[in-house]
């Protein structure tokens, strides 16, 4: 983390301040912890956390969700189930329980997204007994069921979720794009339309609207809704995430001043979105301002110094442009910043397989080993998933390992492509696909620690 900054130095006095006042306000330790696990300092969100169970809070059910997600962003999986089940049966039994659906719900998406799905059915068919109309609940079991390809039973329990609480944005759009994908536009349309009838500020569901009439190519439509989710969501999260799907419109439509105009506003926003810089840098390379990409990039690295993707984009473009020195310096700098970068790892490697450099493939293979056991790429799966990147999820049970991957490029299989060739396809390289369509994950809030409760 960098140095506390005077503000920052300010904020923890104040709430010392409220400590002492109520050692028992709960969500002073929540907002607390959030705010320095925000600034990188994850040890002191620890130590805050810790104190609020340790000093007997109030709303001490949140405390422990916030202990639990913290762990998860870090990778700690087996933690973050620990602290979870424990927070459950602690608070969760007796005359005096709490409500403890949010905990079930986060349990259950932790197993889910690590593949485990008959614990998660058990989880989420538990927590749907005990809270048969909870529409969280409903919707972790629905999207549980499509994990498994179970698209009838996952259509009767997001019927069931979107019954048992109309306003659930979020139920509205994993449905909708599940429609969507099986082929039923016209039924994705008329979810996306009921979703924003009971919920006409939810940015999200204007996106996903918005993505699918750009795959039908109904442009001047999807502009239309993303200009309409900009106008009505206030969340600066979600209007970065807007912006930078109606710049990937634009680049569509070939209008590249648009694009880079709409990613300076996702910029202004959040100067930390790296999603948002590696498709401003993109675009500049586009409009044929090379110095200009490269000044976006060493900006977007400066100010998201472990984003293997800033890494990436940089890197690969580089590559394109011939320039494969300055690309594998880039490389290199990637894999110290975030060595669980999958795709950062794919596109090196690809690199030095068409150049034929077997010492770095040997290299990066050592690495992979090291770096991508089954454990280790499991929790970066997860970790990926709790950092809520606005990039898809990595199937590990549909796709080669990165070890195998390493394997095929060192034996010399694999390597069809020319130096002259894209080490990205040019639907993803602007992360316009999954700008496009939020996954239908990404918007659950389920995060005190990225959504700390202010007050009771």
């Amino acid at each position: 983390p960098r140095p506390a900054s005077p503000g920052l130095v300010r904020a923890r006095e104040l709430f010392e301040k409220g400590i002492e006042c109520d050692r028992r306000h709960g969500p002073l330790y929540n907002a607390y912890g959030s705010m320095e696990f925000r600034h990188g300092f994850v040890d002191k969100a620890r130590q805050v956390l810790a104190r609020g169970i340790s000093d007997r809070c109030t709303d001490q059910t949140h405390v422990a969700h916030a202990q639990g997600a913290l762990e998860l962003r870090q990778g700690n999986i087996e933690k973050a189930r620990r602290i979870f089940e424990d927070a459950i049966k602690e608070f969760g039994q007796g005359d005096w329980r709490d409500d403890v659906s949010f905990l079930i719900h986060s349990l259950g998406t932790l197993e889910m997204q690590i593949q485990n799905y008959a614990r998660a059915c058990q989880i989420f068919g538990s927590g749907i007994r005990q809270y048969p109309t909870n529409s969280q609940l409903l919707l972790g079991a629905a999207l549980t069921e499509l994990r498994m390809n179970e698209v009838e039973a996952a259509r009767d329990l997001f019927r069931r979720a979107v019954r048992a609480d109309r306003r659930h944005a979020h139920a509205w759009q994993a449905w909708g794009l599940m429609e969507n994908k099986q082929g039923n536009p016209q039924t994705a349309r008329t979810l996306y339309e009921a979703g924003l009838q009971e919920c006409p500020e939810h940015g999200a569901l204007y996106q996903a609207y918005g993505a699918l009439e750009v795959t039908y190519g109904h442009f001047e439509r999807a502009r239309s809704l993303f200009m309409q989710g900009l106008d009505k969501d206030t969340n600066v999260a979600q209007r970065g995430r807007l912006l930078h799907a109606s710049a990937c419109l634009e680049v569509r439509m070939g209008n590249l001043d648009q694009a880079k105009d709409l990613l300076q506003r996702a910029l202004e926003l959040d100067p930390y979105d790296a999603p948002a810089w590696s498709a401003f840098g993109l675009v500049e390379e586009r409009r044929g301002n090379l110095n200009r990409a490269r000044q976006v990039f060493r900006e977007a690295i400066r100010m998201v110094p472990h984003r293997g993707d800033l890494y990436r984009n940089f890197a690969t473009m580089e590559a394109r442009l011939g320039n494969l020195v300055e690309a594998r310096k880039i490389f290199q700098g990637g894999v110290e910043a975030d060595p669980f970068h999958a795709e950062l790892f794919h596109a090196y490697a690809e690199m030095e397989a068409r150049l034929g450099n077997i010492g770095a493939l040997q290299n990066l293979h050592a690495i992979a080993q090291k770096f991508f056991s089954e454990d280790v790429v499991v929790r970066e799966a997860q970790r990926i998933l709790a950092e809520k990147h606005r990039s898809k999820p990595l199937d590990w049970g549909a796709n080669p390992t990165l070890s195998s991957r390493l394997n095929a490029l060192i034996s010399g299989q694999d390597v069809a492509l020319t130096m002259g060739e894209q080490l990205i396809s040019p639907g993803d390289e602007l992360g316009c696909e999954v700008a496009m369509v939020p996954d239908e994950f990404a918007n659950v809030k389920d995060s005190p620690v990225v959504d700390a409760r202010v007050d009771e």
